[in-house]
């Protein structure tokens, strides 16, 4: 990847005497955070039921937590541009170390019996939802933002973004893993260990240069949804998300279900399932986008196809490789789309608009995550193929787009 010159972002080497890229450091912070969250989502279940709240508690937390993402990440990507990358990320790993570090001590306080059911509910909300959700708003649209700044082309955009969701699928797969050999030692392990990938995050910002004192600071403009350059992408993408969203929020009722199986082995080939996934989302971020010579629309138009053909596979009730195929499918599928979802956009903006709009696609992708997984359940609940033939015709609105539209089937 070639990198322009830049007063506040990019020194190849950083700050004097770093040992890692600036570069290395983003995507290192967006790994070790992406890690830390999806780390605790394997015990909040569990953690659910030994302080006596509820399900749908817990799923009210994790929708707050979206929600706030949704409405505060152009917030935060207008402040990345306006005031410094280095700066955004600092407040924000601060915050997000408060929260989980909070968090933590509240969820050991409930399994002590010292919170009512109703309190630690209302705490949970607070820390894990909204605090937790506002501060890692900010980490997504910034790392896009920089990676915007520092790329001149579409190749190397393209890769840029690649590399960002390389780092979440690794954190996807790592996540899911770390947090289950952590749980073998208590349903605090996990809480524990989220903020001190939070603390080697702060660490990472040692590699970023220090943003120069500005007399006068100019505040990003705003972007809006409705903008008529980006939003044929906001569209496409929040429809692909949700197509995404609804198979992998009822997986595990789908695999116990389908072959009768205990709790135990659901959660085995489960976790099977989602790391083929991931490796499938590796697979196309890492090794084709590397070798193929396409362009953003090209990947979003060849992604969304790939993506329906694993949704499809899982419709019909075969046996569990093949739900393991479909997964992997998915996730060639999503990792093929995604970048080019995140670089086409910004190839029709100005420079000061870059913060806005990676705000606006982040948000976006959080969006469609705040409704879906209550959506999936209901549906799931009227019949077990529902959200999967649901999942499938969503996607024909982006695929026709994307061969119909004006803008985006002429590239």
């Amino acid at each position: 990847m070639r990198f322009r010159k830049f007063d506040d972002t990019c020194p190849p080497g950083g700050e004097s005497g770093s040992f890692i890229s600036p570069v290395q450091a983003i995507l290192g912070i967006v790994l070790l955070t992406s890690l830390g969250k999806i780390a605790i989502n394997p015990v909040l279940a569990p953690l659910a039921r030994e302080t006596g709240l509820q399900a749908w508690q817990v799923g009210a937390t994790v929708s707050g937590a979206a929600l706030l993402i949704a409405l505060s990440s152009q917030w935060w990507g207008r402040r990345s541009v306006a005031i410094g990358y280095k700066r955004v990320l600092t407040l924000s790993l601060w915050l997000t170390l408060l929260a989980l570090s909070l968090f933590t001590m509240v969820a050991q306080f409930g399994m002590w019996g010292w919170f009512a059911p109703a309190w630690l509910f209302v705490s949970f909300f607070v820390l894990r939802g909204v605090l937790y959700g506002w501060s890692m708003a900010a980490i997504p649209p910034t790392a896009q933002a920089y990676i915007t700044d520092i790329t001149t082309t579409e190749s190397e955009r393209v890769r840029g973004m690649a590399g960002i969701g390389a780092a979440q699928s690794i954190a996807t797969v790592g996540g899911a893993v770390l947090g289950g050999i952590l749980a073998i030692f208590g349903l605090l392990a996990p809480l524990v260990a989220a903020p001190l990938l939070v603390v080697a995050s702060l660490l990472l910002l040692l590699a970023l240069p220090r943003a120069p004192r500005r007399t006068v600071r100019t505040m990003a403009p705003r972007m809006s949804m409705f903008d008529k350059r980006v939003f044929p992408y906001l569209v496409v993408g929040f429809f692909m998300f949700t197509a995404v969203c609804f198979p992998q929020i009822i997986l595990g009722f789908i695999i116990g279900d389908r072959f009768n199986l205990g709790v135990s082995q659901t959660a085995l080939w489960t976790g099977v399932a989602l790391l083929a996934a991931g490796v499938g989302a590796l697979f196309a971020q890492l090794v084709l986008i590397r070798h193929l010579t396409w362009g953003p629309h090209r990947l979003l138009r060849v992604g969304l196809l790939v993506l329906f053909v694993g949704i499809v596979l899982l419709i019909p009730h075969l046996n569990m490789w093949v739900v393991s195929l479909s997964m992997f499918v998915q996730g060639v599928g999503t990792g093929l789309a995604v970048p080019g979802y995140s670089a086409a956009p910004t190839m029709l903006v100005k420079d000061s608009e870059q913060g806005a709009l990676a705000g606006l696609l982040w948000g976006n992708n959080a969006l469609s995550y705040v409704v879906t997984p209550t959506v999936a359940g209901m549906f799931y609940g009227w019949h077990h193929d529902v959200p999967t033939v649901v999942s499938a015709l969503i996607l024909v609105l982006p695929l026709g787009m994307m061969f119909l539209h004006p803008r985006l089937a002429q590239r």
